[in-house]
């Protein structure tokens, strides 16, 4: 009898938490695809957000995860020798860069986030890839 008043006080104190605490949740899942005359590129949101409100506050946490990747689309035997490769991108909620010099341009190219920023669905993401001047960008949109 003892247990069963244990168990039910413990109950009681786990419903009364969830009463006073009141979240919402918010998913990101979201992809973005463009294309330029040699590249392709693809941009993967998945993610959360939550929001919890204990007493006269709200308080934020999450996670969002995004991968960008790049993809040259020309058929090659062997992969081109660039005297200077660059590739730039932003992805609304931030971005970044590769510069390399003297390198064998590989066919996929994929950058990883970890933030808790999220592109507006409307935003239109960039990435100019730069291969020994000839220079292509690559707009991706949100695919509905």
């Amino acid at each position: 009898m003892k247990r069963f008043w244990i168990a039910l006080l413990i109950v009681i104190c786990i419903v009364g938490v969830y009463a006073v605490t009141t979240y919402d949740v918010i998913y990101h899942n979201d992809v973005f695809r463009g294309e330029s005359e040699s590249w392709k590129g693809e941009y993967r949101i998945n993610g959360w957000w939550l929001f919890t409100e204990k007493g006269n506050r709200i308080e934020f946490d999450g996670r969002v995860d995004g991968v960008l990747t790049l993809t040259y689309l020309k058929e090659v035997e062997k992969p081109p020798e660039l005297d200077h490769f660059e590739i730039h991108y932003d992805l609304g909620s931030g971005g970044g860069s590769k510069i390399e010099d003297d390198v064998v341009m590989k066919q996929v190219y994929r950058f990883k986030r970890f933030s808790t920023g999220v592109p507006n669905k409307d935003a239109v993401l960039t990435a100019v890839i730069n291969m020994d001047g000839d220079i292509q960008t690559v707009e991706l949109v949100r695919i509905k």
